[in-house]
């Protein structure tokens, strides 16, 4: 394919310093209805684009990236591990962690895929991560003479122009959006109308202000001129009227020349407003809100905190699981994952390190809620622990729901019991108005049993 669209541009030549629109297609960068040729180098020029990659890559980079283990419910942080130390200390000898995550994100977001080549020590750890060009590298699948997958490469071309075939397990592969699964889409690619709208904003203020802010127009002669003296009179006029140290100075014109505008004001051609919109568009493709771009126009208090927890939970989060899952499958073996169980986890607590106030209220309910302890909060301050500090507490107002339910048995038990004692027993007492009752009958039945044994007596 490459060689036959050479072969049909073999009479238009062209150079790198001033490439024919036939050559910027060949390489990636397309048209755009505003007629500017929108790649990811000149998308980076706008400050828009340039804002929300910086912003996603520095949020990546800068929350710490750390490696757990899970056994028996329980779930530990790993120090001592080889692929801990590679994460966390030096990804490789030139980069930091930071640096590391920071380009291989950048690289996401401006390509939409980003690799990293593994190389592998003796003792089948990994040894160090190595960024690969996403320009010159690409997935490859090869397949057999009946249509199934042979081989699963990553090919990438070296400084020196060697072509090399990777194996798919000894590269990191950081997706974006993808369609198929394989490969991710760049927002670029998306975002590209939106963008040449900016490139051409940006040029046609510069002209703007390079013309001593006065538009196009026309040089009316009363007589015809030859293409000669076209172009003096052009070059003078243009010598001593364009440019901004000329803005604002008086022309002279002679010979009958009369001048006429022909172009609109800014303001017409709603150029404020179209450079709005296009921020907004670009920060919309890249899922970034607009407060963190600068565009405070319908910003308030309220709705920009609310837009960043936003920001943490629908853009952030998507973008640190790809990262975790893809780290703990091609860095770690099956028995690893399956039965050591180990597992990267970033740690979001950084995000609270600005606001002491919110940080302060969050380390107070996890330890009364028992989750957190004393030395627990203070390991992420950065404190020394102290002694007994490694208790866990508990509020005595809450009671587990087990125990709440025989509790509330035992209570309805006793309350039972007191009302069965303080009954009465019919069997046994009588009423006291059957005691009180006939006194008189009673002691004429005691005194006449008296005299029947005294007559029976005589």
């Amino acid at each position: 394919m490459l060689f036959r669209k050479l072969e049909k541009r073999n009479e238009d030549t062209s150079d790198l310093k001033a490439p024919n629109k036939w050559l910027i297609n060949l390489i990636g960068g397309n048209d755009t209805y505003s007629g500017e040729n929108v790649t990811t180098d000149t998308a980076m020029n706008i400050a828009a684009v340039y804002a929300c990659i910086r912003i996603l890559s520095n949020h990546v980079a800068m929350l710490p990236l750390q490696l757990y283990q899970e056994s028996r419910g329980k779930k530990k942080r790993i120090h001592d591990h080889p692929i801990a130390k590679l994460i966390e200390t030096r990804p490789n000898p030139y980069m930091t962690p930071f640096q590391f995550k920071q380009t291989m994100e950048a690289h996401r977001q401006l390509y939409g895929n980003a690799y990293a080549e593994i190389e592998w020590s003796k003792t089948g750890y990994p040894k160090a991560l190595w960024i690969l060009n996403p320009l010159v590298t690409k997935i490859v699948m090869e397949k057999d003479q009946h249509g199934n997958l042979k081989r699963y490469l990553v090919q990438t071309t070296l400084v020196n122009g060697q072509v090399v075939n990777l194996p798919y397990t000894s590269v990191l592969h950081i997706k974006g959006l993808s369609t198929n699964g394989i490969v991710g889409k760049s927002p670029i690619d998306v975002a590209r109308e939106t963008i040449g709208i900016q490139i051409a904003g940006q040029k046609f203020t510069g002209k703007f202000y390079a013309n001593g802010t006065m538009s196009s127009g026309v040089l009316k002669v009363p007589q015809p001129l030859n293409p000669e003296a076209k172009q003096v009179i052009r070059q003078e006029w243009e010598k001593f009227n364009n440019g901004i140290d000329n803005a604002h100075r008086v022309a002279i014109l002679d010979a009958g020349l009369d001048y006429q505008s022909l172009g609109i004001k800014q303001c017409d051609a709603q150029y404020i407003e179209t450079q709005k919109f296009s921020i907004a568009e670009i920060a919309r493709i890249f899922n970034v809100p607009p407060h963190m771009l600068a565009d405070l126009e319908r910003a308030t208090f309220s709705n920009i905190e609310q837009q960043s927890l936003e920001f943490v939970r629908d853009t952030l989060s998507p973008l640190l699981i790809s990262w975790e899952q893809e780290l703990q499958y091609q860095l770690f073996t099956e028995d690893e994952i399956l039965n050591k169980k180990y597992y990267f986890k970033f740690n979001l607590n950084s995000l609270l390190r600005g606001d002491s106030t919110n940080r302060a209220a969050y380390y107070e309910k996890m330890i009364n809620l028992g989750i957190y302890s004393i030395n627990e909060v203070r390991e992420l301050e950065d404190k020394d622990k102290i002694k007994n500090g490694d208790k866990h507490y508990m509020s005595l107002n809450y009671i587990d729901i087990d125990l709440m339910n025989e509790y509330q048995k035992q209570k309805v038990k006793i309350k039972d019991e007191k009302q069965q004692e303080t009954k009465p027993d019919e069997m046994e007492d009588k009423p006291p108005d059957e005691e009180e009752k006939n006194p008189s009958e009673n002691e004429e039945q005691e005194g006449g049993g008296n005299d029947g044994e005294k007559d029976q007596g005589n």
